[in-house]
């Protein structure tokens, strides 16, 4: 038995423990006192008791779980001492039906709902003994991951299981459990168990609880992604005489990118590249990049462009079909002939969505002087905090069949004339067609400085918060053809398409567009600083027409462009413009002639 001078009745916290450890170790040899009853033995016996002594010593609970313990004080001959006792427990639990008076005492512990060690002390005056009780969860005994053996494409997914059971093959739940691959660049799996496949080959993903673990085999399989689309869309109709010609497919040796893959592998399908600036740097005129599915680049930075392919082998650089191919932070195109393809810009460059201040810079951006025989096509582009979704500059440019909506800093009112979908900064020869552009804060389209001869062709603009599109400054001959043109110009009294300002004049042309309840009057349609001819203003009869409400995530195309029947849109654009493809894909004609805006009429 074990004597602590001056422990007597005080509370024990965990922050004593050591000490009374060392206490325990210090005290072993003292040798029992009497005064005044202090040994805790009878009255007409004082110092009879010898030691103190709890059982059982070392016990293990379950969360909430509950055991009894006996003490007993015994004098220097062995016999049960009558004393006072107490009892006290430092840690979680609950302390139930204790006896602290006679000579053998009893109590109970009730484990609280947490696992760990708690200590239960029995003190008679300055003699006390300890007891340890360890609450512990049923320990994990096996682990089994279902399916063991599994195939995926590249690009898809399986889900696995995993069960953990007890020793008696009871399953346990709540029990956290951790997910690897022995592969990234092949297969990868996230904390759910979800695997995705990267590129073709094999990967063990394996499942951990509590030090057991299980795996699966994973076989990805998969090829290279079918070739895109030709110049025409695939469509059997030939590029209209007035558009300036698109540029030729790249046909030379195709590349792979994926975030689980790595800079210093060859770029293969199984062995990819890892960063959209491997393949700016890395690519030659004529080749092409996939981008996999994943998230490339980073916010308040940006992957820059710089090489230049040739007019007859254009570098591309295109989303894996049927992949989602995410870009973060500014891309930046000080190149040429090359063309980016089937992406998602998700802005703002830097910063925070939503901001009530300029958040970054221009999403994508080309460079007058650097830039030219650029195209961006088939990409989604929204989110920029300020000036633009794309910055379009250089000679030669095609922007073709785009989503690009809710760009600029919508909580910012000093953007109201500054931020767009898209911005038009300089350079000779440029088409803008087949786009969708959407709820931007100032306008769908602005234009400045000297760019000039440009053709904007079957865009659908709509809810943009100044104009749907316009044109200042040193601009000139540009051409605004089969375009539907709606409830754009709604703050701040703007304009449907806005010429006024341009230095262009009757060289500017406007041909058969379709305009409705554009400006704060809902009449100021278009501006007559240039040539017009056939322009309608009429509901265009839009199945789903823009909400008025920015997207503050990733939504996705919702709002339904198409054209109900008897809109005066259908059959109404000029086919000398119009390009043998719409915003889908869908070949045009579909009725009698071309229709007017971004989507033919199925």
């Amino acid at each position: 038995m074990i004597r602590i001078p001056g422990l007597a009745r005080r509370p024990l916290a965990w922050g004593g423990v050591l000490t009374l450890i060392a206490m325990l170790t210090a005290c072993a040899t003292e040798k029992p006192t009497s005064s005044n009853g202090g040994g805790g033995g009878t009255l007409d016996n004082p110092g009879a008791v010898a030691s103190v002594t709890i059982t059982p010593k070392n016990v293990a609970l379950a969360p909430t779980g509950t055991q009894g313990f006996q003490a007993v004080a015994l004098t220097g001959a062995g016999d049960t001492a009558h004393n006072t006792l107490t009892w006290q427990l430092v840690g979680k639990g609950t302390l139930v039906d204790t006896s602290t008076t006679g000579g053998t005492h009893a109590s109970h512990v009730q484990a609280g709902a947490d696992t760990g060690q708690s200590m239960l002390i029995a003190t008679v005056n300055t003699l006390a003994d300890t007891a340890f009780i360890n609450v512990t969860s049923q320990p994990v005994a096996s682990i089994v991951v279902a399916p063991a053996d599994a195939s995926v494409t590249a690009g898809g997914t399986v889900q696995l299981q995993a069960t953990v059971t007890d020793a008696s093959g009871a399953p346990l739940s709540g029990r956290k459990v951790t997910w690897s691959s022995s592969a990234g660049a092949i297969a990868t799996v996230n904390g759910s168990g979800l695997v995705t496949g990267v590129a073709s080959g094999s990967a063990t993903i394996t499942a951990t609880c509590e030090g057991r673990t299980a795996s699966a085999a994973i076989t990805v399989t998969g090829s290279g992604p079918p070739p895109p689309p030709p110049p025409t869309g695939g469509c059997p109709g030939a590029w209209p005489s007035g558009v300036y010609p698109r540029m030729p497919l790249s046909t030379g040796q195709a590349f792979y990118v994926s975030p689980g893959g790595s800079d210093a592998n060859p770029g293969t399908i199984d062995q990819p590249w890892q960063t959209l600036q491997k393949a700016f740097d890395a690519l030659q005129p004529g080749q092409i990049a996939y981008l996999r599915a994943g998230t490339y680049g980073s916010f308040c930075s940006a992957s820059t462009f710089r090489r230049a392919g040739t007019l007859t082998a254009p570098i591309t650089v295109q989303g894996y079909a049927g992949e989602r191919a995410v870009l973060h932070g500014q891309i930046r195109i000080d190149g040429s002939y090359f063309r980016l393809s089937n992406i998602v810009a998700e802005g703002p460059t830097c910063g925070t969505w939503g901001a009530t201040t300029r958040q970054g810079d221009n999403m994508i951006l080309m460079t007058p002087g650097l830039t030219h025989n650029v195209e961006v096509s088939s990409s989604e582009v929204y989110h920029d905090g300020w000036h633009a979704g794309i910055s379009a500059g250089g000679d030669d440019i095609w922007i073709l069949n785009n989503y690009i909506h809710d760009n600029g800093g919508f909580n910012d009112t000093s953007q109201i004339n500054t931020s767009h979908g898209i911005y038009y900064h300089g350079g000779t020869r440029g088409v803008v067609a087949n786009n969708i552009l959407e709820h931007n804060r100032a306008k769908g389209l602005s234009a400045r400085f000297t760019a000039n001869h440009i053709l904007v062709i079957n865009n659908t603009v709509v809810g943009n918060g100044r104009s749907g599109m316009d044109v200042a400054e040193s601009t000139y001959a540009w051409t605004f053809v089969n375009n539907v043109v709606m409830n754009n110009g709604n703050v701040n009294d703007g304009v449907g398409i806005n010429t006024g300002g341009s230095a262009g004049g009757a060289t500017n042309i406007e041909i058969n567009n379709i305009l409705w309840n554009n400006g704060t009057s809902g009449t100021s349609n278009w501006d007559a600083n240039a040539t017009v001819t056939n322009n309608v203003v009429a509901d265009p009869l839009l199945a789903n027409p823009v909400s008025s409400a920015p997207s503050t995530t990733h939504q996705g195309y919702s709002n339904d462009y198409h054209l109900k029947s008897g809109s005066p849109a259908i059959d109404f654009a000029s086919v000398l413009y119009a390009l043998p493809f719409d915003f889908g894909g869908v070949c045009r004609p579909k009725g009698q002639g071309p229709d007017a805006g971004a989507i033919e009429q199925q």
